[in-house]
């Protein structure tokens, strides 16, 4: 069942890019950014554990 609904997503994602090449493009660039953001946030998270905590 996840992989049915991942490929719906990509599949989406390919549609979005063929119809709107700008609109998509901004909007994968936002997913992408807060992709970043919260694997930096799950990071600092990981380290304070590791260290000890606060």
């Amino acid at each position: 069942m996840e992989g049915l609904i991942i490929i719906l997503i990509v599949g989406w994602l390919i549609w979005m890019l063929i119809r709107h090449p700008l609109k998509s493009l901004s909007f994968i660039f936002k997913i992408g950014i807060m992709f970043v953001l919260g694997t930096g946030a799950f990071l600092v998270l990981f380290w304070f554990m590791i260290s000890g905590g606060f």
